[in-house]
């Protein structure tokens, strides 16, 4: 269901985003998208042990498309961000 208010909060975090990807020299494409990249690492809600990827794995899946000092963005339900999202720094 479509909810105007989360629409519009998220809408907001996307502005600030790619403001802060175009003031590093990044631009955003002839639709407005872009300037940033963004992950979702779900941590917390699997049934399954084995689905918990390590932040190494992560990395060394996604690395390759992501540009040299790039934003990235990270959504996730993992408790240890601190440590766990090194690899990504």
């Amino acid at each position: 269901h479509f909810r105007h208010e989360i629409f519009c909060a998220a809408g907001k975090i996307v502005k600030f985003l790619q403001d802060a990807a175009k003031a590093q020299g990044f631009s955003t494409d002839v639709e407005g998208g872009g300037g940033y990249s963004s992950l979702h690492v779900r941590r917390g809600d699997f049934q399954y042990k084995k689905m918990k990827v390590s932040a190494d794995e992560w990395y060394a899946n996604t690395k390759e498309i992501w540009k040299q000092d790039e934003i990235l963005y990270i959504a996730t339900d993992e408790k240890d961000n601190d440590t766990f999202f090194k690899p990504f720094r």
